[in-house]
């Protein structure tokens, strides 16, 4: 994974003092190396700004991964029934996209959703090849309300149950401000 310095800063400054933000200490250029390779390590990556936060996105691998098991679990299940599909994946963008809510996360949510999308669509065709692309837009993605939501209308014992895939952007994003830290850690 390659080290990005932050805005404004070239490699020139290694060894040098730079300043990390308006108002505070100077840090030396050993600390900045020390200081990237600790981000490394975190699944967010910071988001080049002007204010003196620093806004945090989910880190590029960490979707690359969510990405490849979402695929990994549409291939698997493609002869399975929906409902398992549906629960698989619910279960699995529900919990990153709850871990991830508290960051700058809409535009990886949205990427994330297009995917899903894709690969839903693709099992669909593979499961039903000859059926048009009407069929199964009127059959899979129309029990949302509008919503453009995929759904899917199973029969239990206790009557007719409606099966959703969960949308990430639908997840509120609830960002932590910098005070509310400050007091929780006092």
């Amino acid at each position: 994974m390659q080290i990005q310095m932050p805005a404004g800063e070239t490699s020139a400054t290694r060894g040098r003092s730079v300043p990390c933000r308006a108002g505070s200490d100077l840090i030396r250029g050993e600390d900045l190396d020390h200081a990237y390779q600790a981000w490394l390590h975190l699944p967010w990556e910071n988001l080049p700004q002007a204010r003196s936060c620093a806004a945090l996105t989910p880190a590029t691998e960490s979707v690359r991964t969510l990405l490849r098991k979402v695929g990994t679990l549409c291939r698997a299940h493609v002869s399975a029934p929906m409902p398992a599909l549906i629960k698989a994946l619910n279960q699995t963008l529900r919990g990153w996209g709850n871990y991830h809510r508290h960051v700058v996360a809409s535009d990886a949510f949205s990427r994330i959703d297009t995917y899903v999308y894709e690969q839903l669509w693709r099992t669909l065709r593979r499961r039903h090849p000859r059926q048009s692309k009407k069929w199964l837009t009127r059959h899979y993605w129309s029990g949302g309300g509008g919503r453009n939501v995929f759904s899917y209308g199973g029969k239990l014992k206790q009557g007719p149950r409606r099966y959703e895939v969960i949308r990430l952007c639908s997840i509120g994003i609830q960002q932590i401000q910098e005070d509310q830290v400050r007091s929780q850690s006092v």
